[in-house]
């Protein structure tokens, strides 16, 4: 950002309900390339089977507010799950589903 901050983001491995190889396989090493390359976290998910898409979203949006504390304030649990929902509905295409 520009007072030097690291722009929010968060590492997330798709098709998570396929069977893992490869790097994917190794949790410390995904905890440890996350860490070092700055992201605020990382999720397995699948967008099929719906497993973890909803927790990177609440995740990512957590860790912009964090960033930005100064401005903002964490909404309660019904506001944030609202921006999820706007969200989710522009990732949709705006038609909101």
């Amino acid at each position: 950002m520009a007072d030097g901050r690291p722009i929010p983001c968060v590492l997330v491995g798709n098709k998570c309900d396929q069977p893992a190889s490869g790097p994917a396989a190794n949790h410390d090493r995904l905890d440890a390339f996350a860490r070092d390359k700055g992201f605020s976290g990382w999720f397995a998910a699948s967008a099929r089977d719906n497993i973890n898409v909803e927790q990177a979203a609440e995740h990512l949006i957590k860790a912009i507010f964090e960033s930005r504390h100064e401005i903002f304030t964490l909404p309660s649990n019904e506001k944030f799950h609202t921006i999820l929902l706007l969200l989710q509905g522009q990732a949709g295409g705006g038609r909101g589903n």
